[in-house]
């Protein structure tokens, strides 16, 4: 059935995107000093690795800089970049996904309260329906396992690991590249849940990708859709009592 294809179709893509992704990763291998060039930047050099920074306007003027400390943008906060030598705590990244969850759901929420009271004829999604119209315990199961583990999985590594990665990789690192990434990602990623969802999903889309931008982790980006998908058919559930 609908719902049997859906699940395959999420393993395949899982693995049609993770292979080439994985084999991409370790083709690069670990990046350590790497060369940067432009307006030589000041940090404190008290890393056992340094990173060499060069001013080719002035090429005898080098400096040495710990790769701990990395460029941030005026106005980010430090605490909530990932290092790229820093390593990941589940404890902590659970954390930091348990409060961007929360704060895209209020939002997500409201606008899901508008587009119902805008238009009450539309259809609910095909998950949450099946759960209000009480369906088979098997088929239950079956739609948690894919709303709370296989989705996050395929769509965390489509829409923020090889598209909204790749397009920060690519675009020129202006002040405007990440917001257009983001926005771009989380139209792509709302509007793929069929409308009106989309609308609701916009806040939630933008939130994770905000939370790829400063984490850089595909499993922190997947613990947020996975909290946030949990929590749904948690209440879906409930309101079946």
């Amino acid at each position: 059935d609908a719902l049997f294809l859906t699940v395959l179709y999420d393993i395949a893509m899982i693995f049609m995107l993770g292979i080439p992704v994985l084999i991409g990763k370790v083709r690069r291998g670990p990046v350590s000093n790497p060369v940067r060039y432009g307006s030589p930047q000041t940090a404190d050099a008290t890393a056992s690795e340094t990173m060499v920074t060069v001013d080719y306007q002035h090429p005898d003027v080098v400096t040495l800089t710990s790769p701990s400390v990395p460029t941030r943008a005026a106005g980010e906060d430090e605490a909530a970049i990932r290092t790229p030598n820093e390593p990941w705590h589940f404890t902590r990244e659970l954390r930091f996904a348990a409060e961007t969850c929360l704060a895209a759901w209020l939002p997500t929420a409201v606008l899901k309260f508008i587009m119902v009271m805008i238009l009450p004829e539309q259809p609910q999604h095909p998950f949450l329906e099946m759960i209000t119209k009480g369906a088979e315990p098997r088929a239950l199961l079956l739609i948690a396992f894919t709303a709370v583990v296989l989705a996050p999985l395929m769509e965390e590594l489509l829409y923020r690991v090889v598209l909204l990665g790749g397009m920060l990789s690519h675009f020129d690192h202006t002040p405007l590249s990440k917001p257009f990434a983001i926005g771009m990602t989380s139209v792509l990623f709302a509007f793929a849940h069929g409308f009106p969802d989309s609308v609701a999903l916009i806040p939630l889309a933008a939130a994770i990708g905000w939370t790829y931008c400063q984490r850089r982790s595909y499993r922190t980006v997947v613990l947020v859709h996975v909290l946030f998908n949990g929590f749904n058919i948690l209440l879906a559930g409930l309101g079946m009592i």
